[in-house]
This record gives structure tokens, sequence and C-alpha cells, in this order.
């Protein structure tokens, strides 16, 4: 059966986890807290993308942080736009009182909506017509709101320090605690759109960014005017500007080609392959540590480069994993009505077997989603079910939720495939996500957008649950290989 042209592409969580490294911080209150409002574009290779607006709000009672990002980018010819926005009120003496994000990759928004209270948070999550709510227990440690967090390294700064260490709270990215630490290093001149100022440089490691380095140069009271992240080949800056030139239209740049892998072999009939061993390399850096699963081996060669084996005729099964438990989500919500009626439907006259099934639900999502467009950047499974349109990342979100409403755990893999042709380019690998099926004691995996068996020349590069808990942290994996990856194939072929 032919392949459909929308399997490789840039996982929009990648990008997502781009906007937390750039996000400007909230710049410092002097000696007391003042109301203030800071503008920023957004470059990606150098070409505008975006803006980033953050602002201070101050009452009697509470301190307010507000900062929105809109970014749009090109996967091929199609245009996509990914907004995200975070409002964090607390009192003047840093006790939280109101979080709330939003986030828009799809055509539908998320809400989500933290309530602190004295034993803990009240968790508000909305999406359309759908409201999931959760009271869970206060994160622990000493972390500070973001007023507070900016307050203390403006604070630390004024003192001299060169190393400064704190905890804080981003709802957009999880509901733990991020760990920051801050290097300070020289003052410099920094360019801001053909005028200069005296900046500090500084070095920025977030938690939730593992291995990777935000570089940013702020004035003497803390106001952040150059933000740089490098995420593998791709490089994004945030430049302080007015709103004028923050909000000024833009072309968006084109990244989904630039992610693509050209290798130096061809696979000629990838959906049919059942082994392979393949070299990992990276250009520059380190290549992060990535899966053995029961299918593949991950082997380090040295820093720089791996072999990987991905073998589906010799699964290892581990006996002593346990079944995971079925945990919904925003994302993948198995226990949404739409959902559950489609699975009911797929499954009439499919039997009990857990494998048939979960293949039936495979072979249904292949055919449900009507329309691939690479201008949904990534909708949850509930969205899809109603819109039947999306492309790699709608397919693995949609049957992840429908497996789960059939009574067995799912979750996405994110990982490269190779395919023949794909936007006009030939023989390639692309940036790809799947679905995982937990049958028979094990993860297997099931991809809606091909119309057979799951195939070695995909590559598992990282797994999650989409839950908001973890979900930045299972996916910037992905970051580091973005532009720099180099893929070798070492056995003969099967």
């Amino acid at each position: 059966m032919k392949e459909r042209p929308r399997n490789p592409l840039i996982t929009p969580l990648v990008v997502a986890a781009m906007l937390l490294a750039c996000k400007a911080p909230p710049a410092r209150a002097a000696d007391a807290p003042k109301p203030h409002e800071n503008w920023y574009v957004v470059t990606i290779q150098g070409q505008r993308a975006g803006w980033v607006h953050e602002e201070q709000r101050v009452a009697a009672d509470r301190i307010t942080t507000d900062s929105t990002m809109s970014m749009s980018i090109k996967r091929g010819a199609m245009p996509l736009t990914i907004v995200m926005s975070t409002s964090f009120a607390a009192t003047p003496d840093g006790k939280p009182l109101v979080a709330v994000s939003n986030q828009t990759f799809g055509k539908t928004e998320i809400r989500k909506t933290i309530t602190f209270t004295d034993d803990g948070m009240d968790v508000v999550e909305t999406q359309g017509d759908r409201t999931q709510e959760r009271h869970l227990p206060t994160p622990q440690g000493e972390w500070m709101p973001p007023a507070a967090a900016a307050q203390y390294v403006a604070d630390r700064m004024a003192a001299g320090d060169k190393r400064i260490a704190y905890s804080t709270f981003d709802p957009s990215t999880s509901l733990t605690p991020l760990d920051i630490v801050v290097k300070v290093y020289e003052e410099t001149d920094v360019e801001l759109y053909g005028r200069k100022v005296r900046g500090v440089r500084r070095e920025v490691y977030t938690s939730a960014l593992p291995g990777m380095v935000t570089e940013e140069y702020a004035d003497r009271d803390g106001t952040s005017l150059r933000t740089k992240v490098k995420f593998g080949g791709l490089e994004m800056e945030l430049i302080a500007a007015d709103k004028e030139l923050a909000m000024s239209p833009i072309s968006p740049p084109e990244l989904l080609m630039n992610t693509l892998i050209t290798p130096a072999f061809h696979i000629d009939k990838p959906r049919e392959l059942r082994r392979a061993v393949y070299r990992l390399t990276v250009s520059e850096g380190e290549l992060p540590d990535l899966l053995t699963t029961p299918t593949q081996r991950f082997e380090r060669i040295d820093a720089r480069s791996a072999t990987v084996t991905v073998d589906l005729n010799h699964p290892v099964v581990n006996a002593d994993d346990a079944r995971p438990a079925i945990k919904q989500n925003m994302m993948i919500d198995g226990a949404d009505k739409v959902i559950v009626d489609l699975a009911t439907k797929a499954l009439v006259d499919q039997g009990d077997d857990p494998a048939m099934r979960a293949e039936a639900l495979r072979r249904y999502t292949r055919g449900y989603i009507s329309r691939a467009d690479l201008s949904v950047g990534m909708a949850s499974a509930s969205e899809v079910a109603r819109t039947r349109v999306g492309d790699c990342t709608e397919h693995g979100v949609l049957l992840a939720a429908l497996i789960k409403a059939a009574g067995i755990p799912a979750r996405v893999a994110s990982g490269i495939i190779y395919v023949n042709h794909f936007a006009g380019a030939d023989h390639i690998f692309g940036y790809h996500m799947w679905s995982q099926a937990w049958l028979n004691g094990r993860w297997v995996d099931l991809d809606a957008t091909i119309g057979n068996d799951f195939d070695a020349a995909h590559i598992t590069l990282t797994t999650s649950d989409l839950g908001d808990e973890h979900m930045t942290n299972d996916m910037v994996v992905l970051g580091p290989l973005l532009g720099r990856l180099k893929i070798e194939r070492l056995d003969t072929g099967e």
C-alpha cells in the first residue's frame, strides 16, 4: 500500500521546548515591586518568527506576572502558529495564589488554572467543552513565584554573586518546580536593532532542559536584553524591542525541511524492513542516551555516536516489567465520550484478543483521519476525534486514546522514520510520532500513518504519555539532534 506523505515532521513539542528555553524572565523591580512591561522579537535562524510580551502588574494584595509568546513557522508550505501564555499571581511576600497557562497547538486552546490552597492546589484543565479537575499536593521544596524569583536573582547580582541557584514554578511546563542556575559573567556591549547598550552576560541552566544552555544578556536592573538558545542546528533568539517592531508583520521561517536527514543509503522497501543496524552520530555536541526497548537496542560508541539495532523478529520481554496503569490526561483522554464511542464502533466483532483489538484500532485511526494537515501543531486526541484532521502527531494521540478506551495502556513514541518520498525530498529520515500499546507484557509499536505492520525503518528516540507533569522532559531529548544527526546503515539489510 502506498505510504502517505505526512509521516516525517519536526515534532511540535520540540518547538514548545524552544519556547520554554527562550521565555523572557521577569525584569527586576528595583527596590520594591513596580509595574513594568517588556516586548521582544523572536527569531529562528536569524529570521523573525514572532514576539514575546512580558508584564508585571502590582496591586496592594498581589503581584501578577504575565508572559505571552506567539511564534509562527512553516512546515513545508503550511504555516503554523503556536501561542503560549502564562499568568502567575502571588502575594507581595511570595505566597502563590493563582497560576494560569494557555497553550494553542491545534485549533483549540488548552487552559490550565491552578489555585493554591492551604492543603495543596486545585488544578482545572479545559479544552473546548471538556473539563478535568484534580486536587494535588503543593509542590515540595523551597520555590518562588516568578516575580519573587526575578527579584531574588536581581538582588544576588547586585550583591556580586557569580552563581545563583533557585527554584520556581511555571504552569506551562509541569506541575513540579523548575530548578534554575544562573552563572554571571562580564559586562559587554549588546546589539539591539541598531543600538548598543551595556549588558551583563549570563548563562541559564534549567532542569526542564537538561544539557542545554541559554545564553542571556541583561541590563544592570536584571531586565533581559537578548536571549539565545541552540537546539541542535537550530538557533532561536529573543531580542528586546518596542511593541511596534515586535508585532510587525513577519514571513515565518521554514523548519520542516531543515530537519530532514538525508542518509548515504537507500532502503528500497522500508515498510517491509524487519531488522536493521544503524550508526547515529551528531556533528557537534554530545549524542543523548536513546532508548533501549523490546525491539531496539542502544549501544554507545563514544560521546557523539552510538549503534541502534532495531529487530522486530526477536523482541526481548522482561518478565519483571509490571503492567502500567491507564492514566488519562488532556492530550490523550481515553475517557472522552466521543473517543469511547469511536473505539466501541471500531471494535465491533473484533473479539477479545488485546493485540487484535489494538491492530483494529490502528487500521480504524488510519481511515478515520480523513485530511492530512501540517498546519495543525499538536492537537489533542479529543480534538482530532471531532475534526478528523491532522498529521502524524494527531494519528499518534488519537490511536493512543482509542487504545486506552479499549482498556489497554497506551502512550506515544517519537523518533525518526525513513520514507522514499516526502514534500519533494527523496530517501530521507524525518521526525515522526506513533503509538505504543502494552500487549503481552511489553510495549508494542503501532503506526496509524502506514498501511501495514510496524517496520525497522523507525528509530525510537523517546516515549511519553503527554501528561503535563513531565511532557517537556520526555520530548526535549529531540532538541539536540535537530539539524545535527547523521545516520549510517551498518548491516547488509533484510
